[in-house]
């Protein structure tokens, strides 16, 4: 009753609140931010009695309306500019943001206030080929709950430049603190990175690629590459992140450690809040990008930090990674262990996270996914992000457990609509000849 709430993404559009005395209802996810709570049921079972730190529906979230463009439909250039007026009504204004296809894209503009409405514009908007659906959604002052959001829809019809893939990846096998080190982090991130280097070219008109390892993969210098994406990319462009080694939950935040980062146990959380890349805060840098296809990929199911059982919780994964999504859009895939075990295999030279998605691409040659990969309807053999991120969800689980005696905690979440990522290699042989490391 006090509007906590779990549940699927899909289970989650099935429910609401009705708020007030009349027929105001409103889809739980509007109250997101504070009221989403992983593992609700968990909690109540243990005895516990968890409660928002906000009362539900009490700060009323402004009303959004489009005031230019008048209407949708077909646009003869693939770019727009949009105004919206935000309406205060009575629980202040938070939170203007542009969505396009559930991505969320940040672009020039202009505020203005005229009584208790915020005008606000969005310039040169990029669009796509085909349907770009807009959403302009705001929220009360206090973040708690979200409005209606104000839709448009814009069809480009004509050809587009083929699509740039632009591809940062990290692996951090030697940190600044060798108590840290791992063996098969920068493996990971080589196999991932000339994977895509010698099939992208058949999907891309052109693959750019940085690999940060080691003593290169600093926070500054993984915010600086995808910084310089932004620069470069456009809207009908592909982005993937890829991140290998280290990772820490603090309460509901996600960090990833880079090499910088030290394990002093007497100062450790206030070290990961210092040096650690915030997953929130790479979902922001990503938001700058205007492509409308990102793929973000954490394989971090490998510790050697020794946590107390609290900073344990099975559930911040899911948290982290859900609430990532649904601030920014993209697609996010995640690995992290809930023990103090290493979740890397000898035998594959890699971590199990980075094994699966390779296989389900079919591009391993050891191991006991050698004989499995993603059976695509594409006519043209090419998997999608849903498909590549449901091949590794499946497969993850099952080899910890063969490995390891238990199931890797992974998690992944969607925003918008799934698109192409590489074709699944039929012939194995031909390959390996090409990238024997694979």
């Amino acid at each position: 009753p006090e509007g906590l709430f779990d549940g699927s993404a899909g289970g989650r559009k099935e429910v609401v609140f009705r708020i007030g005395g009349g027929l105001n209802v409103v889809p739980v996810d509007r109250f997101f931010q504070d009221f989403y709570y992983p593992g609700l049921l968990s909690a109540i079972w243990r005895g516990e009695r968890p409660l928002p730190e906000v009362r539900l529906g009490e700060s009323l979230p402004p009303k959004l309306k489009i005031v230019s463009p008048g209407e949708g439909g077909i646009i003869e250039t693939p770019q727009v500019t949009l105004e919206i007026e935000a309406v205060d009504q009575g629980g202040g204004i938070s939170g203007l943001e542009l969505f396009i296809n559930n991505q969320k894209i940040l672009t020039a503009g202009e505020s203005r206030q005229d009584k208790n409405s915020i005008f606000r514009t969005f310039e040169d908007v990029l669009l796509i080929e085909g349907e770009n659906h807009i959403e302009v959604r705001a929220a009360s002052a206090d973040g708690s709950w979200q409005s209606e959001p104000a839709r448009i829809l814009f069809r480009y019809e004509k050809p587009l430049p083929k699509p740039k893939l632009y591809l940062v990846t990290v692996g951090i096998n030697q940190y600044a603190d060798p108590s840290l080190n791992l063996q098969f982090a920068v493996n990971d991130a080589n196999a991932m990175n000339k994977l895509f280097e010698i099939e992208g070219p058949k999907l891309y008109e052109q693959v750019n690629s940085t690999i940060l390892l080691d003593k290169s993969a600093t926070r500054s210098r993984i915010v600086s590459e995808i910084r310089k994406v932004a620069n470069l990319a456009k809207a009908q462009d592909t982005v993937i992140v890829f991140l290998a080694g280290h990772s820490a939950v603090l309460g509901k935040q996600y960090f990833f450690l880079p090499h910088e980062f030290k394990n002093h146990s007497s100062l450790r959380e206030e070290n990961i809040r210092e040096s650690g890349l915030l997953a929130d805060s790479l979902g922001e840098e990503l938001s700058r990008i205007p492509a409308l296809k990102r793929i973000l990929i954490f394989d971090t199911g490998r510790s050697k930090l020794k946590f107390n059982s609290t900073s344990r919780n099975p559930f911040a994964l899911r948290s982290a990674v859900e609430k990532l999504v649904h601030a920014n859009g993209g697609f996010t895939l995640a690995a992290a262990t809930t023990t103090d075990n290493s979740h890397e295999v000898s035998v594959l030279k890699q971590g199990v996270l980075t094994y699966s998605l390779l296989s389900g691409l079919h591009a391993t040659n050891t191991g006991p996914l050698t004989n499995e990969w993603i059976k695509t309807s594409d006519k043209n053999n090419v998997a999608d992000v849903l498909e590549w991120f449901s091949y590794a969800n499946l497969h993850v689980p099952q080899l910890t457990r063969q490995y390891f005696g238990t199931e890797q905690n992974i998690h992944f979440s969607s925003a918008g609509y799934s698109f192409p990522v590489l074709p699944v290699l039929v012939s194995k042989n031909s390959h390996t000849k090409q990238q024997p490391s694979l």
